[in-house]
């Protein structure tokens, strides 16, 4: 099954993605800060899939895709960074995102990118 990380700070957005990727089947954690995520991901037990948000509480959600690429060295983890603000794409993919999306995004848009990584 595949385990997807999801860190947002908005509680209810972080809920609603959770929550209905659980419904389609997915295993979800929630992060609301970097702090939360780092936590997550150094449990031993990666995600296939991390849903981040570039705005945390406590800081940029480029240290959290830093830590993936460049800490534990793995780039089989796909990483969707998810933004309400403008920001350069190529910045994003060259840190080491799979894919930049603006927000508001829209659970079947999420499902059928999640699913795009498995084909």
């Amino acid at each position: 099954m595949t385990t997807i990380l999801v860190v947002e700070d908005n509680r209810m957005i972080r809920t609603m993605y959770a929550a209905g990727l659980a419904g389609y089947g997915y295993d979800t954690v929630e992060a609301s800060t970097i702090r939360e995520a780092l936590a997550a991901l150094d449990n031993g037990d990666l995600p296939e899939v991390v849903l981040l948000d570039l705005k945390l509480p406590d800081g940029r959600g480029q240290s959290v895709i830093d830590h993936i690429r460049n800490t534990l060295q793995r780039d089989d983890v796909k990483i969707i960074v998810a933004t309400a603000f403008p920001v350069e794409e190529a910045e994003m993919m060259a840190l080491g995102a799979d894919r930049l999306v603006s927000k508001p995004l829209e659970l079947p848009d999420l499902l059928e990118l999640i699913k795009s990584f498995s084909r």
